[in-house]
């Protein structure tokens, strides 16, 4: 029991601390994660089925770090990507004990727990309740506690999907805490908006909007919904800095503009002519390194702007070809397999949404390589696991 309690603990808050210490003293991050370490494979051992369970995605994410390692030995800069590949059986450890918190120990809610704490404490520096310590903007767009706005705006979509997981569940929550998941999911989109990220402004009002296709089923729940909004948004006015979100709503609507604009008059030095251009430097550099790619982590050498693709699918292609291409998304070929044998339909739609939403989210970011990003998809597949039917053929190592 009070192993399980020191496990809760320490999870919350090391996946909280992903969030809070991602750009400033991340070496908190670097104790606690080696604090967790320990008690988990302690948990295991001293638990009486004494073996390290695994799931496809476990094993896939090994597969990938594996064949990232193996890229070393045509890799056209040996030492990037020998440290990069380091860094993925580092963020694959984690994937290990993750899934066993969560499918041995139930602990799931860790996760979901330590995103909510992660992003209350970045509404508390939005909403001026705590003096700002560290640059919170840069050029028109929110950093928050990460550094980067777009990094901010995808652990806030992550913030919106586990306060719609708790709604699901509103039998068993604490009145105080159902209707705080309200609140989280206006406060979570503010901070999106703030961030000025494109793909998180369409997105994560489709999750939503999934979500109320859902209450919509119960009228006291969509009745709720609109109540707290609204009081939520009374509330909210009296600490927003207007004259801020009118600059970053103006720097929104200037990104929108240049999208639209640069996807037919292509404007050199603008944010999408850029990306787009190093999309079509990473297709090119697969075209030439189809099977196997030039090596993890390499493209930004021989992108012309030595730049990363700032998309996953390009990013792997070029890097790793068309194996660890296969590699990397037989993950969510999996997720598509299982998802479909979820009997709740609340659930299943859900979570389809989530996984769909991901899927687009990684055209304008590289996720392979961020931790907390895989650990999510640990999180959704063992949901997926644990409200679908199941299939013979469990993976456990002893």
């Amino acid at each position: 029991m009070l192993l399980t309690k020191l496990l809760t603990w320490i999870s919350t808050l090391y996946f909280a601390s992903l969030i809070v210490f991602q750009a400033y003293n991340y070496q908190i991050s670097h104790i606690l994660g080696f604090i967790l370490l320990i008690l988990t494979f302690y948990a295991i051992y001293a638990d009486e089925r004494s073996s390290i369970e695994l799931n496809y995605v476990v094993i896939a994410y090994f597969l990938f770090a594996t064949y990232a390692i193996a890229s070393v030995f045509w890799s056209i800069d040996f030492n990037i990507s020998m440290d990069r590949s380091f860094q993925l059986y580092y963020i694959a450890l984690f994937l290990l004990i993750s899934y066993n918190l969560f499918k041995r120990f139930h602990l799931e809610d860790t996760l979901l727990n330590g995103i909510l704490i992660g992003s209350f404490v970045n509404y508390l520096f939005f909403l001026n309740i705590i003096p700002e310590f560290f640059p919170l903007f840069a050029g028109g767009r929110a950093l928050g506690t990460t550094e980067n706005p777009n990094m901010l705006a995808l652990f806030m979509f992550f913030s919106i999907f586990s306060s719609i997981w708790y709604l699901l569940q509103e039998k068993t929550l604490n009145k105080y805490f159902y209707y705080y998941q309200y609140l989280n999911i206006f406060l979570a989109y503010y901070v999106i908006l703030l961030t000025a990220s494109k793909k998180a402004i369409i997105i994560s009002p489709l999750l939503v909007a999934a979500y109320l296709l859902v209450a919509m089923k119960n009228q006291k729940r969509l009745y709720r919904l609109g109540l707290v909004m609204i009081v939520a948004f009374i509330a909210i006015t009296q600490t927003i800095d207007f004259s801020k979100i009118s600059e970053n709503l103006t720097e929104t609507e200037k990104r929108f503009e240049e999208f639209q604009r640069d996807l037919k008059y292509p404007v050199t030095g603008s944010s999408t002519t850029e990306r787009r251009l190093l999309i079509e430097e990473a297709l090119k550099v697969f075209s030439e390194h189809p099977f196997i790619g030039t090596g993890l982590d390499t493209f930004r050498l021989q992108s012309t702007s030595k730049l990363y693709a700032h998309n996953n699918y390009a990013e792997i292609l070029a890097n790793l070809g068309i194996f660890g291409f296969i590699i990397f998304y037989s993950i969510y070929v999996y997720f598509v397999r299982r998802v479909r044998k979820i009997t709740d339909p609340d659930k299943r739609y859900i979570l389809s949404v989530s996984i769909v939403s991901l899927l687009f989210i990684e055209m304008g970011t590289v996720s392979y390589s961020i931790k907390l990003y895989m650990i999510f998809l640990i999180l959704l597949s063992v949901l997926i696991e644990r409200y679908s039917h199941k299939i013979s053929g469990e993976y456990e190592v002893a």
